[in-house]
């Protein structure tokens, strides 16, 4: 304080310098604690990989169900109300077995009036034919005229006429009628059913869909990136959700040439091999679908840290055990691991696990390595 004193400073400005070397004085023991810290702090363990660029087996594994490849859908031939649905989904049936039945009183009516058509037309065709012979014998005695005997001709055609046009009449009605009952036109199961009894329907307005026997499909959405590359006569792995034990394989026949707008997706249809195992329809399947090889470097998705630049990885010096941040180019995304297109060189050491809690330049403990 004597030296202060000396300065020929006030007393507030001693006591303000006084606090000032005491908070450098602070300063100046915190720092040396924290590079003491520092320089004490363990290093972080970490497992590493020493990665080499190789030629990585593709395989895009999609989701879907088991599927006919023949499905149709059922519909009355003629409008009306249904009296009957004899079958619902998830019912076996055999072609020509009756799956539903229209109420037939209006349809009989129908069919009543134009068999009394044709009754009506053949009496006037007798009537007329009787009038012709009498004109033809009275004309060929000269006591009928020319005239007389082509009215009688003209009549006689017109009842022809009118009996023929009876007669078709009578036998599409016959036919409608035989419309009230909707039959199966082929061996299959029922999946799907949109009409209940007492509604009334129109004319080829959807009544079941069946799924018929015979081949079966395996159909999946897959986003468009999962496809690319795929062959059509590439083999599929398709395999059950619920019993993995249960396994065919089958070939790629149809891949829609449209996007889903709802999800993203595109559809594809593997058609299943004959002598597959029996798969029932609409159930869960996944499939593996084997791609071309990627080059590049292989890595855990544990290995990937996020910059603010993008993707990267964290490399070990081996010299000198520690860590510095590598920008990298991701070439697929797959299930368990990520492929590394650019930004890597063979024989570099790579970070696998712990990539989160890393600084740069960060000393680290590497265990065992493992070679990719």
């Amino acid at each position: 304080m004597g030296l202060l004193h000396n300065m020929g400073l006030t007393v507030s400005d001693r006591h303000a310098f006084a606090a000032a070397v005491t908070a450098a004085t602070a300063l100046i023991v915190a720092g040396f604690t924290v590079s003491v810290e520092a320089a004490e702090r363990p290093a972080r363990p970490v497992d590493v990989m020493q990665v080499r660029a190789q030629d990585i087996p593709m395989t895009a594994s999609i989701s879907g169900s088991i599927a006919a490849r023949n499905q149709h859908d059922l519909s009355f031939r003629a409008g009306g109300q249904v009296t009957d649905i004899l079958v619902d989904v998830g019912d076996r049936v055999s072609k020509g077995q009756v799956l539903a039945s229209l109420d037939t009183h209006a349809l009989q009516a129908s069919a009543d009036l134009a068999a009394a058509s044709v009754s009506s037309a053949e009496a006037q065709l007798t009537q007329a034919q009787a009038d012709f012979n009498r004109q033809k014998t009275l004309y060929a005695d000269g006591n009928a005229t020319r005239a007389a005997l082509d009215a009688a001709q003209a009549s006689l055609d017109t009842a022809k006429s009118g009996l023929t046009g009876a007669e078709a009449l009578a036998a599409s009605a016959k036919e409608v009628l035989s419309y009230a009952q909707l039959p199966a036109t082929a061996d299959g199961i029922i999946v799907a059913r949109s009409v209940d009894a007492g509604q009334v329907v129109q004319a080829a307005q959807p009544v079941f869909t069946v799924a018929e026997d015979g081949p079966r499909d395996a159909v999946f959405q897959a986003y468009e990136r999962a496809l690319e590359g795929v062959p059509r006569d590439v083999p599929v792995k398709v395999e059950l959700l619920a019993s993995s034990t249960v396994v065919a394989t089958g070939h790629v026949r149809e891949i829609s040439p449209t996007i889903d707008p709802s999800s993203g997706t595109m559809r594809i249809k593997v058609g299943l091999d004959p002598g597959s195992p029996f798969m029932p329809l609409g159930a869960s399947a996944t499939g593996s679908i084997p791609l071309p090889p990627q080059h590049g470097f292989a890595l855990p998705w544990s290995a990937l840290f996020r910059d603010r630049d993008g993707p990267a990885v964290w490399m070990v010096d081996t010299a000198s055990d520690t860590v510095s941040l590598q920008p990298v180019v991701i070439g697929r995304y797959l299930d368990k691991i990520v492929i590394i297109a650019s930004g890597l060189k063979d024989g570099a050491t790579v970070v696998t696990k712990g990539a989160q809690l890393l600084w740069p330049n960060e000393k680290v403990s590497p265990k065992a390595e493992v070679s990719q």
